[in-house]
């Protein structure tokens, strides 16, 4: 049986450049390598934060690779959960800066969490063991 090594999602954004100065500007994430489009800008890059990785590709370009994909909305039905050190900390820190969906709470599994949408739709909870 094979060993699953990383997911590294890969989401369709308007602009790969916004995408990756908003989680690297408000998260702490490290911006990685990147791809440029044909017509100037980026149609690929990468962010980067401890064992979580993130992607950006823009429609035009994901539409070569996956066709089809392209005509989809982004932000999905796809919720990305995102285990951190301190969740409370965290919400902290980033609550006036973004768009927050579900507030600072404790959960019946023994989990602190928050969530977020994105600048591009997309909705990402982030979690840390209630302590």
């Amino acid at each position: 049986m094979q060993k699953f090594q990383q997911l590294s999602p890969n989401m369709m954004v308007a602009s790969v450049e916004e995408s990756m100065a908003y989680y690297s500007t408000i998260f702490g994430f490290t911006e990685g390598p990147s791809v440029p489009a044909p017509s100037g800008g980026l149609q690929w890059g990468m962010v980067m934060h401890g064992a979580v990785q993130l992607m950006f590709q823009t429609a035009a370009s994901i539409g070569e690779d996956l066709p089809g994909f392209n005509t989809e909305k982004t932000g999905g039905s796809l919720s990305l959960f995102i285990e951190v050190d301190d969740a409370a900390a965290l919400y902290q820190q980033v609550k006036a800066k973004v768009e927050v969906f579900m507030p600072l709470k404790n959960t019946f599994y023994g989990k602190r969490e928050f969530g977020i949408r994105d600048l591009n739709g997309y909705l990402l909870v982030f979690a840390s063991d209630i302590k």
